[in-house]
C-alpha cells in the first residue's frame, strides 16, 4: 500500500531530474561569470573563465582569492589582538592591586 503511493512520486522526481538537469547544464555552459570580490576598500577583479566541454578547466585566480581572504583574516586577527591587549591593560591599571582582577587582566592579555 505504501509502495503504491511512493512509486509514482519517485518516478516523477526521477523524470523531472532527467529532463531538467541537461537544460541546467547547457545553460551553465553558456554563461561566463564576471567576478570581483570586495574586501573592505579593496576590489579584486578576476578574469573571466571559459571552459570547453570535455577538457580540463584551469582557473588561475583561485590563488588570488585565497590570498586576499588570508590577508583580510590576518588583518582582522591583528586588530582583535590589539583590542584584547588594550582591554587587559585597562583592567590591570584599574585593578587597584586586587589579585583576582590582575589575573583576569593577564588572561585577557595572554589570550
Amino acid at each position: 500500500m505504501i509502495m503504491n503511493k511512493f512509486f509514482p512520486r519517485f518516478l516523477l522526481v526521477v523524470f523531472l531530474v532527467l529532463v531538467l538537469m541537461p537544460m541546467a547544464v547547457s545553460a551553465a555552459e553558456l554563461t561566463k561569470p564576471k567576478l570581483s570580490v570586495q574586501l573592505g576598500d579593496t576590489v579584486i577583479p578576476f578574469e573571466t573563465v571559459s571552459c570547453e566541454p570535455g577538457k580540463d578547466c584551469q582557473i588561475g585566480w583561485i590563488g588570488q582569492y585565497i590570498g586576499a581572504l588570508y590577508r583580510y583574516g590576518v588583518g582582522l586577527a591583528a586588530i582583535l589582538a590589539v583590542v584584547m591587549i588594550m582591554i587587559g591593560g585597562f583592567l590591570w591599571l584599574t585593578s587597584g592591586g586586587n589579585q583576582n582582577q590582575v589575573s583576569r587582566a593577564k588572561e585577557f592579555i595572554v589570550s
